[in-house]
């Protein structure tokens, strides 16, 4: 994965200096207000495996730090295009051990969710990264529950947390993937010339 680790130290040199057309976008802003009416329950028979209309699946490639902060990598699996998040180093360490199957000493705050929720008869069905204002993104967790299935606002790093090495799946809007996903072609045009030599792929 040389190349991957490559192209997040690209993004965060380009996106961190302002030269990419795309900007710097983070979730760690502070917090826009959103019209959030409550959780909505809706049926349980949903299919989770199924790209909702106007969304495509997706799976975390990595995470790693730049020079402009910790970034994780969603590759938008049907678009060839890739989707950079800004996020915490202690989110980053979270999202890198569940993908890799290991725990830490003590339960950190997503196992810790995670704990609870199974003992009370919950799963997460999906996550969505379904919103982008500004500079800051927005996420959804479906969690499914013996009355129905609930809908829970939540910042993107702990929705790919949650999801990540769970087979959970995760779903981009393609709103979102218009404003600030990149494809392999932004991704050459982006790079300084000193990562002339290296050759980022997309492993999608």
């Amino acid at each position: 994965m040389k190349s991957l680790r490559v192209l997040i130290v690209v993004l965060g040199v380009v996106l961190g200096s302002g030269c990419a057309s795309t900007g710097s976008v983070s979730e760690e802003e502070a917090p826009v207000e959103r019209d959030v009416t409550g959780e909505e329950e809706v049926t349980a028979a949903v299919d989770f495996l199924a790209a909702p209309e106007g969304f495509t699946p997706a799976r975390v490639l990595g995470v790693g730090p730049t020079p402009s902060g910790a970034v994780v990598m969603l590759g938008a699996i049907d678009r060839g295009m890739l989707l950079p998040i800004f996020i915490s180093p202690g989110q980053a360490l979270t999202i890198e051990l569940r993908l890799d199957g290991e725990e830490f000493a003590r339960p950190l705050t997503h196992d810790l969710l995670e704990e609870i929720l199974g003992r009370l008869g919950g799963t997460i069905g999906k996550v969505q990264i379904d919103g982008l204002e500004g500079t800051t993104f927005h996420a959804t967790i479906f969690v499914v529950t013996a009355e129905g299935v609930v809908e829970i606002d939540a910042r993107p790093s702990d929705a790919i947390a949650l999801a990540a090495g769970r087979e959970i799946p995760i779903f981009i809007s393609e709103e979102v993937l218009e404003k600030s996903g990149l494809t392999e072609d932004d991704i050459h045009e982006m790079r300084p010339p000193e990562a002339e030599d290296e050759t980022p792929t997309m492993y999608l």
